[in-house]
């Protein structure tokens, strides 16, 4: 079967905060597979258990992407605790206390984490977000419903035969449930489903969405004794290539949606027999004797408990490990790394740069104490140019210490952009992390922005097209496709100016031709052309339409007063000094009363007004030159966080 791409990022809030009574000071132990740390209060051949089960799913899961088995460019951590009554206080939360749970999967940008109780089967909603995590670096423009659907497919993964064979394909009761009581998803509509769909996010059309992938899924691999396969990875290929679902679809299966679809209803609702498919699997044993494990200091065992607990933004029972950890040991860096991450979540932000600097400088082959000392530097600043050489050195520190690690990629390359700095050397380091992470479709972006600073305008709209018909997320899709529009307009402008100048040009020559040449003395220099002023927008930056021109597209800025009402809300006037459009987009504004920041997680719903020359076809990311641009926000104020407010209305004014 073909390489593949996926790429899913599980993000998981605890809503609730229940009182934390257990301690880790009790013994914990740790050992180290080929792909997994592994730690917990059971014993040390109870952790060898667990992650033999692990490293045996991520054998058979991988087996289908053959070619793209490489290191993780995310370490996944595995906790294991010797019963479900000491791995209570660490379950999810519920409504009413902890989850009836026997395992999580907690996904961050920059590490994962299972917890598991030992002896317990791994839960298949473990499995499903395992698979994920293994994917999200492979290749992708892979359609949702695919990735979902194979996530789905492995959690029947089961290990038999003396643990050396795997099995697959079973069926899953309540999909064919709900599948034999439902009418069918037409394929149009699964197929063009993303994480913005309502059939993703609301709870009934999920359920089927879920179901109907997972069986599609089944039949193309081990339906009709896997005839459909080899079709399926040409599917998969032709995607990865920029072709859109229904090109590729119809090269690949040589039939239509309607004929597929019904192929689909008589496997679920008349087949009987599905005959479950596998294969072999290496010895546990083989697998177990290259572990290497050790106990635990206290210390070290109150940092994983605490940062467990960090990642599931439970904050007040993190902070009292990871408290412990750091006094019992003040020199274990990842405990001082920790605790600088929980004060920036706690909007600390001097204790959090305190802690990270001593993490980093206590422990300098921690590379994560150098990301996080970074990646707070930065979400802290007031101008990107703010700390820039600490923020860039200590992010070379962690690629050249784990140069699979992409996210200190990708904000080192942010903020070479939004500083003008290294565009050569910066496209060096992007095309490196893209080896690692090919299903990254933010380092393509990345790319793509790079390439546009180079004026290589046609290789950058290759690498965004990639990312506008993939299964990135919508926002993602949204900026791509706001660049590439930027682009379009650009060419648009390039040739008119290249048809004005051939056309000065000619009419030059013509008068030259019929008036003789005054005589050398009595000419004056003549003088250059006026140069045209264009505002240039950095790529990744709402374009703004002028109004004589088409209709905006979703998220562009417009120049002309919006139509609808005014947006109530609070105002500030100041100067905006910064525009930054990682994770939607937040203006800072210089005012009487200091840098005060305003965010909003989607562009596309702020007003953006100008009354002054000086905006008149676009804004840039990063920072604003001079002094800033004068402005007037309007705002619905936070009580807390790191902004002032949500942003609603920008209008740019005169000083």
């Amino acid at each position: 079967m073909c390489n593949t791409i996926f790429r899913a990022v599980i993000l998981t809030t605890a809503v609730c905060v229940a009182s934390l009574n257990a301690s880790a000071a009790e013994k914990w132990n740790s050992l180290r597979s080929k792909n997994l740390l592994v730690v917990g209060n059971a014993t040390e051949a109870q952790l060898r258990a667990a992650a033999s089960d692990l490293e045996q799913f991520r054998e058979a899961y991988l087996a289908v992407f053959t070619d793209t088995m490489k290191t993780a460019t995310v370490p996944t951590v595995v906790v294991v605790f010797r019963t479900d009554e000491a791995y209570r206080p660490f379950k999810p939360l519920a409504e009413n206390g902890p989850a009836a749970v026997t395992g999580y999967f907690q996904a961050a940008e920059e590490i994962n984490y299972i917890s598991l109780v030992a002896g317990q089967p791994v839960p298949k909603a473990v499995y499903h977000q395992y698979a994920h995590a293994l994917t999200r670096d492979l290749p992708t423009s892979i359609p949702l419903w695919f990735t979902e659907g194979i996530a789905e497919f492995y959690t029947t993964f089961e290990i038999v035969n003396k643990e050396k064979v795997y099995s697959l394909g079973q069926k899953i009761p309540p999909h064919m449930d709900l599948l034999k009581k439902n009418p069918f998803i037409p394929l149009e509509e699964l197929f063009a489903t993303d994480r913005s769909s309502p059939l993703y996010n609301e709870t009934q059309r999920t359920s089927a969405f879920y179901a109907q992938s997972w069986a599609l899924v089944n039949y193309l691999l081990v339906g009709l004794n896997s005839t459909r396969q080899a079709e399926l990875g040409e599917f998969l290929r032709l995607m990865t290539q920029g072709k859109r679902a229904a090109e590729a679809f119809q090269t690949a299966f040589k039939t239509d949606y309607k004929s597929m679809l019904a192929e689909l209803d008589y496997y679920v609702r008349e087949r009987s027999d599905w005959p479950p498919k596998g294969g072999p699997l290496k010895a546990k044993n083989d697998i177990e004797k290259d572990m290497k494990g050790r106990a635990l200091t206290e210390a070290e065992s109150e940092f994983y408990a605490g940062d467990l607990l960090l990642h599931m933004s439970r904050l007040p029972e993190a902070e009292s490990h990871l408290k412990q950890a750091t006094t019992l040991d003040p020199k274990l860096a990842m405990a001082q790394s920790a605790m600088g991450f929980l004060r920036y979540r706690q909007d600390n932000i001097p204790d959090a740069v305190s802690y990270l600097k001593k993490a980093a400088e206590t422990d300098p082959k921690n590379h994560l104490a150098h990301y996080y000392y970074a990646f707070v530097l930065d979400k802290s600043a007031n101008n990107v140019l703010d700390d820039l050489e600490i923020k860039r050195t200590e992010l070379g520190k962690a690629i050249e210490l784990v140069p699979q690690y992409v996210p200190a990629y990708e904000l080192l390359a942010y903020l070479n952009i939004t500083s003008d700095l290294d565009y050569n050397g910066t496209l060096e380091l992007l095309q490196k992390a893209n080896s690692y992470a090919p299903g990254n479709m933010n380092i393509r972006f990345l790319i793509a922005q790079v390439l546009v600073k180079k004026k290589d305008l046609d290789q950058a709209d290759k690498f965004l097209q990639l990312v506008i018909n993939s299964s990135a997320e919508p926002g993602l899709r949204e900026g791509a496709q706001n660049l590439s529009t930027y682009i379009s307009r650009q060419r648009f402008t390039d040739e008119k100016q290249r048809e004005q100048d051939e056309e000065r040009a000619r009419r030059d020559a013509e008068e030259a031709a019929v008036k003789p040449a005054p005589a050398p003395a009595a000419t004056p220099a003549a003088a250059p052309p006026a140069p045209e002023v264009a505002v240039t927008p950095v790529p990744s930056a709402p374009s703004v339409a002028s109004p004589t021109g088409p209709p905006p597209r979703n998220g562009e800025l417009v120049l002309v007063n919006p139509a609808k009402p005014r947006p109530q809300g609070s105002k500030q006037q100041g100067f905006m000094t910064l525009v930054d459009c990682r994770d939607g987009i937040t203006i800072s504004v210089k005012a009487s009363s200091g840098i005060r920041k305003f965010h909003a997680a989607d562009p596309s719903r702020v007003e953006f007004v100008s009354y002054v020359p000086a905006v008149s076809t676009s804004i840039s990311c990063g920072v604003v030159q001079g002094n800033g641009l004068p402005v007037i926000i309007t705002y619905a104020p936070t009580p807390e966080g790191p902004n002032a407010g949500t942003l609603l209305m920008v209008e740019f004014v005169e000083k």
